[in-house]
């Protein structure tokens, strides 16, 4: 047997095999050496991802943290050190519910004291007593505050009184369900708006804290003007509504449907909400409507609420929209107060005006059945305390879409009956269910997702607003015209403001007007209902301006003079006449906070056009409503105007 040798001496390649196929053994044993490496890191990451991501988390809030401290030893006391705690305690608020909330103990724990609530409130005897002694106790406070602060100071004051029972008869008689009425709202209601009036009236602390809001909803919503300036000209502001109004609107609802993707709204519902559901006896998303409109007008509001209105039942959709009727946008206050009105009688009416506005829609538009509201919010209830029951909103599942319905017959007054218990889920599984019961909401995938979308529908929105707006203006006209047409053709001068002064005059004298400013206080009221409060507070402005004027007059001069308050005041030694008269004080304040809404013709057109471009397919609903929509909302401004009175 042959052996052959394959050495070195055959030109070296035998020796280079060699080295190559080692070589190549041992790139394939780094190789898989490598890939083991990855997936041992993979797997780390993916074992302890959760841990990674909290320690991200950790070390981001405390980057920010030492950021906050440093920024309040450089710079504290001022304005923007203000600003920045008040957005840090609300982030660290935020952070800390959200880590509980998805602590499984805590949702136990939260469930039980619930139910425990529910029991103590709901269940036998013990809470009609606890609830009338509450009747009582506020009556009898309210009745001594009267007598003591009103009464006995000058009874004629006392006319306020009767104008809120007479309103309030007047929704009454107004109302589609009498028997459904819940009285619980409207007694809290008008003690919330009496303790509201007295924080922000009597108080430093109250007129200082709404106008720091203001001016912060303001300052946002200012930026729109940097957008409005690069598209329309610097001469942008001599079109103040259509290129200053329409671009901040835009600009809202793209930013708050950013705010919805991200649960911020649904945060603030749950954590301003739920308190005053219980107060009032309503939704948490209408409480929490309420409150917004303090700061924001109704398509700015309305918006913080496109996530509920699909499923809300109407009587909650019909108090939504009288919040919005019923008070004015933080934007406008400021318009107001540049035509001489103070800012603190405007901030006093916004507020005092969102629990008016919840008694008021569920006197004309009660809920006639106890609905399961949708809602991401996981802890909301509707506390029925007239009809001694109790019922939870449920959170929908999969397999149950419809909504539940309790089961009154089966199970007397009282008794407390949860539906289903509160499961927790993420955005994603939400956005699916509420993609399956309205076929319109999807959530979207992304922030800029999301700012895309709303910036879609906030265009679509003022496009429904704009032109509703235009069309309403031009029946408004035509009716006026068609007025004076008839009235000049039987030679009797007559206008429309002379009769809106004598149709207003009552309403007017019931919130406690001075009777010689009566005529023209009506006025007033009616150019708000046909109109807008932009051109009656423009009066007022003026009426306003013309006392401080006499008051200059008769300071430097000297001496008194003899006038009518509703007539044309001539000044002698200025040569000037006061064109218009002026308002007692009383009456300043009163028309400033009756004035305080958007109750008005046109604005109910808005409302529909708001309606089309949030839920469209419940338009047909709102239309029938739209009369009681109109006295629910203005009626609710003139509740605000006849505690203010009290109030003075």
């Amino acid at each position: 047997m042959k052996s052959y040798d394959f050495g070195p001496v055959v030109d070296g390649k035998t020796e280079g095999n060699r080295v190559v196929m080692e070589f190549t053994n041992a790139s394939k044993a780094d190789a898989a050496s490598d890939d083991s490496f990855s997936e041992g890191i993979s797997n780390f990451l993916e074992k302890n991802k959760q841990q990674i991501k909290t320690g991200r988390n950790i070390l981001i809030l405390a980057l920010y943290l030492a950021y906050y401290g440093y920024a309040m030893y450089c710079n504290f006391g001022d304005e923007p050190s203000i600003r920045l705690t008040v957005f840090t305690i609300f982030g660290i608020i935020c952070i800390i519910w959200r880590v509980i909330n998805n602590l499984e103990s805590f949702s136990r724990a939260w469930k039980a004291f619930r139910r425990q609530l529910y029991n103590f409130y709901s269940v036998g005897k013990r809470p009609k007593i606890i609830r009338w002694s509450l009747y009582f106790i506020w009556t009898c406070l309210f009745i001594a505050y009267v007598v003591v602060n009103v009464a006995m100071k000058e009874a004629k004051n006392l006319i306020p009184l009767g104008g809120i029972a007479v309103y309030i008869l007047l929704m009454v008689l107004l109302s589609n369900n009498r028997r459904r009425i819940n009285w619980h709202c409207v007694f809290y209601g008008t003690i919330l708006q009496c303790l509201l009036g007295l924080f922000v009236l009597k108080t430093k602390a109250g007129t200082t804290t709404l106008m720091w809001f203001s001016d912060r909803l303001v300052e946002f919503i200012g930026h729109s003007d940097v957008g409005s300036s690069f598209v329309f000209g610097k001469a942008y502001t001599m079109h103040e509504f259509a290129m200053r109004v329409i671009p901040s609107i835009i600009v809202f609802v793209a930013v708050m449907n950013v705010l919805i993707y991200l649960g911020a709204i649904q945060f603030i519902v749950t954590l301003a909400g739920t308190p005053m559901a219980y107060i009032l006896d309503v939704s948490a998303p209408e409480a929490m409507n309420a409150f917004a409109n303090i700061f924001l007008g109704g398509a700015e509001s309305g918006a913080t609420m496109h996530e509920y209105l699909q499923t809300m039942p109407l009587s909650s959709v019909f108090a939504i929209c009288v919040g919005g009727l019923a008070s004015c946008a933080g934007s406008n206050l400021i318009q107001y107060m540049a035509f001489g009105v103070p800012i603190k009688y405007l901030l006093a009416a916004s507020a005092m005006s969102a629990p008016a506005a919840l008694a008021c829609a569920k006197i004309v538009f009660p809920d006639t059945e106890e609905y399961d509201i949708t809602e991401k919010a996981h802890e909301v209830a509707l506390v029925s305390a007239t009809n001694g029951s109790v019922y939870t909103v449920s959170t929908i599942d999969e397999e149950h879409k419809e909504n539940h319905f309790p089961d009154t017959n089966d199970a007397g007054p009282g008794v407390v009956k949860e539906d289903k218990s509160f499961d927790k889920e993420d955005g994603n599984t939400f956005s699916r269910k509420m993609e399956a019961i309205t076929g319109t909401y999807t959530k979207p995938g992304s922030v800029g997702e999301a700012l895309v979308t709303g910036t879609a529908q906030g265009v679509k929105l003022s496009a429904s607003i704009v032109g509703l707006l235009i069309v309403s203006l031009a029946v408004i006209q035509l009716l006026n015209q068609t007025v004076q047409w008839f009235g000049d053709r039987v030679n009797v001068h007559v206008t429309m403001n002379l009769i809106l002064s004598y149709m207003f005059y009552p309403f007017v004298f019931l919130m406690g007007v001075d009777s010689e400013d009566c005529l023209r206080a009506g006025e007033f009221m009616g150019l708000r209902t046909l109109s807008s409060p932009v051109i009656p507070y423009i009066y007022l402005g003026r009426v306003m301006a013309n006392k401080e004027a006499l008051n200059k007059y008769t300071a430097m001069f000297n001496h008194t003079l003899t006038y009518e308050r509703s007539d044309d005041i001539f000044l002698p030694n200025w040569n000037t006449t006061l064109v218009g008269g002026i308002f007692s004080e009383r009456s300043e304040i009163i028309v400033t906070y009756a004035l305080c809404g958007f109750a008005s013709l046109p604005t109910i057109g808005i409302t529909f056009g708001l309606v089309t471009a949030f839920i469209p397919k419940r338009l047909p609903e709102i239309t029938r409503l739209g009369f009681r929509l109109l006295v629910a909302g203005t009626v609710a401004s003139y509740l605000t105007a006849c505690v203010a009175g009290l109030l003075s």
